[in-house]
């Protein structure tokens, strides 16, 4: 029985589809089409350095690294068709290294606006002041300028108080690479998990 071209060219499209889905493709023209940001050049995920003084005046150096959220949905351990961000960040200064594991999201498509909740990775915390998140924007090149929220740490509790100084918000502006005085495995460390 001979197979008419009309049947024939269903077959090729069922399999350009099955290829396309077996070649992760059709992740990509997902991406393309819902995060556009996660294929950006230049990228979004990736190392961000910069330097924050908190509203008391204590400086720290910041080392963030971003990556795509590893969540099992396909086989190779990326998050397909969602748009979670995870990373490290560490806070540093002469002698005091704070590790945080990073989550969150963009606000659009183009990741322009994005949110991510800092938790400590060390357990229990150190006491004293601790990054809660990171809220801002990104360039869609090579700045991140974002708003460091704070709170504070004491036997074992954390307080957040928009009155007390110490837990105030502040802009952080970050870049892509460069050299802080972190040591450089901080942030790309990993965290407490």
């Amino acid at each position: 029985m001979a197979i008419s071209a009309r049947e024939r060219r269903w077959v090729w499209v069922f399999a350009a589809v099955g290829l396309a889905v077996m070649t992760g493709a059709a992740d990509w023209a997902q991406d393309l089409v819902f995060q556009p940001w996660a294929l950006a050049e230049p990228p979004l995920l990736d190392r961000w350095t910069g330097r924050l003084v908190t509203a008391h005046g204590t400086a720290f150096d910041v080392d963030v690294a971003l990556r795509r959220a590893e969540v099992q949905f396909n086989g190779d351990g990326r998050c397909a068709r969602c748009s979670q961000i995870e990373g490290t960040a560490a806070l540093c200064r002469p002698g005091d290294v704070r590790k945080y594991d990073l989550s969150g999201s963009p606000r659009d498509r183009h990741a322009r606006r994005l949110h991510l909740g800092a938790t400590a990775a060390s357990s229990p915390p150190p006491e004293g002041l601790e990054l809660d998140t990171l809220d801002g924007s990104w360039d869609g090149a090579d700045t991140l300028e974002l708003e460091a929220d704070f709170s504070w740490r004491e036997h074992g509790s954390s307080i957040s108080d928009s009155d007390d100084g110490a837990t105030r918000p502040v802009l952080v502006r970050l870049r892509r690479g460069g050299a802080v005085g972190c040591p450089s495995s901080a942030a790309t460390g990993g965290g407490g998990r």
